[in-house]
């Protein structure tokens, strides 16, 4: 049974125009995720389509950065399926949401991501 749906939409070009894309990237992104995604902080693309995951994801569980959630609890794998930790894994057990179906796509301009929550049963 399906329980949320998150979809996110960005500019590729924000994320070119960071003036500190590292921070950025240290500040949302994960070890792991920075090791599995070469060069992220300077690849817009990659970084946009990771973020769009992260943010569809949230919207998806319906929670955002809430409840003492970071953007560290939830990990974009080199295939960008995401998987949860801490309280955003707390908050999709409460929901018994264990399957996220994740698309992704693009043009010159714009990433966008739409996330599919499914309830175990």
């Amino acid at each position: 049974m399906v329980t949320g749906v998150g979809i996110d939409l960005v500019e590729i070009g924000r994320f070119r125009a960071m003036p500190d894309p590292e921070g950025f990237i240290g500040e949302i992104l994960t070890e792991g995720e920075i090791s599995e995604h070469p060069g992220v902080a300077h690849d817009a693309m990659r970084s946009a389509t990771v973020f769009a995951v992260k943010e569809a994801t949230l919207k998806a569980l319906g929670c955002g950065l809430t409840s003492g959630s970071y953007w560290h609890d939830v990990r974009i794998d080199s295939n960008f399926i995401p998987t949860l930790s801490g309280a955003i894994k707390r908050i999709a057990g409460e929901k018994r949401a264990p399957v996220i179906h994740v698309s992704h796509s693009h043009s010159k301009k714009y990433v966008t991501a739409i996330v599919l929550i499914e309830r175990s049963i």
